[in-house]
């Protein structure tokens, strides 16, 4: 994956009247991300603002859910594995941490060598396999924690532009770049109860 990556799959597939009815609902979703980035940059081509525009594209977000009345949708369904709950399996093995994408969006709005870039906010992949057992070494006594999908693969895609990203947050804030899945998790578990 380039930056000059577009999600076209899934903007035929929401189009698409062989679409089954129960993926509409989210192929739309997705779509519209990928439409609704690709208007901004249009416009920001046609009417040449005076200010700088930056896309920032996250994966699959887990992390601490700081808000205590929104559960946090990808967490939450990540979380809900702990009572049995496979909903979460049904997305691919890439994530971010939400702490690093919150710094993400500081780096597109402040660095200033950062101008008119897609930042990836892709900082690893994972396999359910590895999720679940990291579930069941922080939550030993979670006896509801469901098997992971048989013959799995990992994800071999790469996110050539997630190494930008990564080296700004680096260059900004320090540290080694990404926060990891088993911190990801922990955080995230632990800030909806669990």
């Amino acid at each position: 994956m380039t930056v000059d990556t577009w999600n076209e799959a899934t903007v035929k597939a929401a189009f698409d009247e062989g679409t089954p009815a129960d993926a509409k609902p989210f192929t739309v979703y997705v779509a519209s991300k990928t439409e609704g980035e690709r208007a901004a940059w249009k416009w920001v081509k046609d009417n040449k603002p005076p200010f700088v525009f930056n896309a920032i594209l996250p994966y699959y977000t887990l992390g601490q859910v700081l808000h205590p009345e929104i559960a946090g949708s990808t967490m939450k369904w990540a979380a809900n594995l702990l009572d049995g709950d496979t909903t979460a399996f049904g997305f691919p093995g890439q994530f971010v941490d939400v702490a690093d994408l919150a710094r993400v969006h500081v780096v597109g709005l402040l660095h200033p060598e950062v101008k008119s870039e897609r930042l990836f906010a892709f900082a690893s992949t994972f396999t359910w396999k590895e999720f679940v057992g990291i579930l069941r070494k922080l939550r030993p006594g979670h006896t509801g924690i469901p098997s992971p999908p048989e013959n799995e693969l990992r994800d071999l895609s790469e996110i050539v532009p997630a190494r930008r990203a990564k080296n700004l947050l680096q260059a900004l804030f320090g540290g080694s770049g990404w926060v990891g899945l088993e911190e990801s998790i922990r955080a995230g578990i632990a800030s909806l109860g669990y």
